[in-house]
């Protein structure tokens, strides 16, 4: 029994099957039906009774150990479920559903090596099933080979062109690996099956702006926003835009509705004073700026945006201020050590800079090695 049933039809079979069983108690078959019958109605732990009791009088009987699986994976079950699927495998070596499942939660127990294994004999077995080229695919990503997620996912495409979740995918990689003229074809091919999806407008979006198209980029950021208008990064990118298109009215409009709809997000400020610096509004930019840190004090782009007006300023002391504060929520960070000493020594301590590098030596923060002897080396000349 594997088809699909209406519930007065799983009523019945459940009938049925508990009547054979009242006359008949070992046989598995009905213990087996009445389970796929109980799984479909959701009656989850009965069911697994029912197939333990299908395994204790038929345990050749494979089906039942590869549902019972399906049944404990329901549960969050996975040791017993990868023990069923296991056995399943004893059974029928080329029971390509079970070496798929076994793939899947091996992966997700992060253990990509066996996945792996379990899914290349699943596509071996059952080369046209494109969930085990999926599945692949993820593994792939998990273990950061992402042309061997292309590969799998470009598969798929043999088998069903056009399949939009492939095409979605492949999308979203090219813009990863900046191959944005790929990214736009494949966003391209998912559009014409005449769908639509707010993750590929703003995937190409990203890929027209990232090469200079802007009025494409609008037209799809616009898009997402439409299907999406709750999506934070889509307004930021589509502000990002309207702001290159000397469109500032638009831009800040759409950012101040990113910062609206996401309280604790710094970054539409920051995208806010970037603007403003960008057309020599510098007070306001500092504005700006400070929001975002009043929304999370220790938003870094911010603060070196700070840094950037203060040195374009010439304003020595409130640079050292700012630089040490990134050192204090960032004590690693070499480029912030490097500029508090470098602006020390601008400002005539020659002595005080020299001991920020040296005492970092001593606290064993920095990363790098030669960082202290070449700074040194730098502040002396």
């Amino acid at each position: 029994m594997t088809e699909k049933y209406t519930p007065e039809q799983i009523e019945r079979i459940i009938n049925v099957c508990r009547n054979t069983l009242a006359h008949s108690p070992e046989n598995a078959a009905a213990h087996h039906d009445l389970g796929v019958a109980l799984m479909q109605k959701g009656a989850v732990d009965e069911a697994i009774t029912h197939f333990l009791q299908a395994i204790k009088y038929a345990p050749a009987e494979h089906r039942s150990h590869y549902l019972l699986g399906i049944a404990y994976a329901e549960k969050n079950m996975l040791s017993e479920a990868v023990a069923a699927w296991q056995h399943v495998i004893k059974l029928d070596k080329r029971n390509d559903g079970a070496h798929y499942f076994l793939g899947k939660v091996y992966a997700m127990q992060g253990m990509s090596d066996a996945a792996l294994l379990h899914l290349r004999r699943a596509k071996a077995i059952k080369p046209k099933h494109p969930s085990i080229y999926y599945t692949l695919a993820e593994v792939h990503l998990m273990r950061r080979e992402p042309q061997a997620a292309e590969k799998e996912w470009k598969a798929v495409l043999k088998l069903q062109p056009k399949d939009p979740r492939a095409l979605i995918n492949l999308c979203a990689l090219y813009l990863d690996q900046g191959d944005y003229q790929a990214c736009i074809s494949s966003g391209q091919d998912f559009l014409t099956s005449k769908r639509d999806d707010s993750r590929v407008r703003f995937n190409l979006g990203l890929a027209h702006l990232n090469i200079g198209d802007l009025a494409a980029a609008a037209l799809h950021l616009e898009q997402a926003a439409a299907l999406a208008p709750t999506d934070v990064d889509v307004m930021l990118a589509l502000g990002e835009v309207y702001d290159r298109q000397d469109d500032s009215e638009r831009a800040y409009a759409v950012w101040r509705k990113a910062a609206a709809e996401s309280p604790k997000n710094a970054h539409p400020y920051f995208n806010l004073g970037q603007s403003a610096a960008r057309r020599g509004h510098y007070d306001e930019a500092q504005v700006f700026w400070q929001q975002a840190l009043a929304v999370d004090p220790k938003y870094l782009p911010a603060l070196i945006a700070q840094a950037a007006m203060y040195r374009h300023e010439g304003k020595l002391d409130e640079l050292l201020a700012v630089w040490r504060e990134i050192l204090a929520i960032d004590p690693d960070n070499t480029v912030a050590r490097d500029n508090v000493a470098k602006v020390l020594k601008s400002m005539g301590k020659d002595e005080e800079a020299e001991s920020v590098v040296l005492e970092a030596a001593k606290s064993g923060t920095t990363s790098k090695a030669g960082f202290v002897a070449s700074l040194l080396d730098k502040l002396r000349r």
